[in-house]
């Protein structure tokens, strides 16, 4: 491989996009991405050994054949048997599921997260330091945290937490395990209008399903650019590093 002529990890007819890449280690990588061969931007995973050789067939496993003819973004992360996770939306915008794929390429099971009037969208997962899985998402004017069995998919929760705020919306940014105990920690974009400053927080969401604290500002002054839905980084020792970009000035930052 070289820069002029990448390996290809996942080719066909029309469109394979939004690919997302998770490390495991000195055993190669796991990919997820939304196939357009067959039409409707079907969810497709493959692992790949360190030298680019799929795993699980040249086309990779197919968790979910869908119908949509546009896409939003969804959630995937390496599960510790060398598999992967992946939410998404299984049909447009008022459904999100979460679907795991072992280490040898099996589909074990999809769960519906829920099924709402509501538009659902972005979808986040992580691990917690326990191993336990959470998956997170956009719902409504809200944002949702859902505990799910890793080996059966069952919810863990009654009810998702809901991240919330009177008066304003809570769109989820990013979701990483916490550093200093088990649970998750979630930022959010806060929006009251379309053109309105949108500031950066965040919220802990502990293991019982209980927000342990938030919503904290990350950056409160001024406001991050319209569709910017910054990602951050659990660094053990240091917190949670958050990058962003604003506007006026069009500015990066970290904090």
């Amino acid at each position: 491989t070289t820069s002029s002529t990448p390996t290809l990890l996942f080719g066909g007819a029309n469109d394979q996009v939004q690919a997302k890449v998770h490390s495991l280690g000195t055993s190669g990588i796991v990919m997820s991405c939304f196939d357009n061969a067959t039409g409707g931007y079907d969810v497709r995973v493959n692992r790949f050994s360190n030298t680019g050789a799929p795993l699980w067939g040249a086309s990779g496993v197919l968790v979910a054949d869908r119908s949509v003819s546009s896409t939003t973004d969804y959630g995937s992360a390496a599960a510790p048997d060398g598999g992967i996770v992946v939410a998404y939306q299984p049909t447009t915008g008022t459904q999100m599921a979460v679907s795991r794929v072992s280490g040898s390429g099996t589909l074990l099971w999809t769960t519906t997260l829920t099924n709402t009037t509501d538009f659902v969208a972005n979808a986040k997962v992580a691990f917690d330091s326990n191993g336990e899985l959470y998956v997170g998402w956009l719902q409504g004017s809200s944002s949702r945290v859902q505990k799910v069995g890793y080996a059966d998919g069952a919810v863990v929760w009654a009810t998702p937490v809901t991240l919330a705020e009177t008066g304003a919306q809570q769109q989820i940014a990013d979701m990483r395990r916490a550093i200093d105990g088990t649970g998750v920690v979630v930022s959010t974009v806060r929006q009251t209008t379309f053109s309105g400053p949108k500031p950066l927080r965040a919220w802990r969401v502990g293991a019982d399903g209980t927000i342990a604290w938030g919503p904290k500002n990350v950056f409160s002054v001024g406001s991050l650019q319209t569709g910017n839905y910054p990602t951050f980084q659990a660094v053990p020792g240091v917190g949670y590093v958050f990058g962003f970009y604003t506007v006026t000035p069009l500015q990066s930052w970290v904090q």
